[in-house]
């Protein structure tokens, strides 16, 4: 019977809803800081989409999943990339590594 148990609660387990997938990204850049659970909201700038963190700072990820769109709450981790020194960014580069969606522009809240 215990043997049951234990597959039956197994099976019922979730995974971390948190964790994405992504593929290698800025990987000739090195990673100059790690980020966790940053509130941002996802913005539009010309062509890219990027995160504003609650703490004003832009931000461009690499690897941001298309189903995110302006307007969206998210709480995410990230690896900060290095900016080269002949380079001018209007953000900070970063790979993000967990995502989750915590509010749409409607209010609603949920995760990926």
């Amino acid at each position: 019977m215990k043997c049951f148990l234990l597959i039956g609660l197994l099976a019922c387990a979730h995974p971390n809803n948190r964790t994405i997938t992504v593929d290698n990204c800025w990987d000739d850049r090195k990673t100059v800081k790690k980020l966790s659970d940053v509130k941002g909201v996802v913005s539009k700038q010309d062509d890219w989409l990027s995160v504003t963190a609650s703490s004003s700072k832009q931000m461009f990820p690499c690897n941001l999943p298309d189903t995110y769109k302006p307007g969206d709450s998210i709480l995410f981790s990230a690896n900060q990339k290095e900016i080269f020194p002949n380079e001018r960014w209007a953000g900070t580069p970063i790979e993000i590594t967990s995502i989750e969606l915590i509010g749409k522009r409607s209010g609603t809240s949920q995760k990926h």
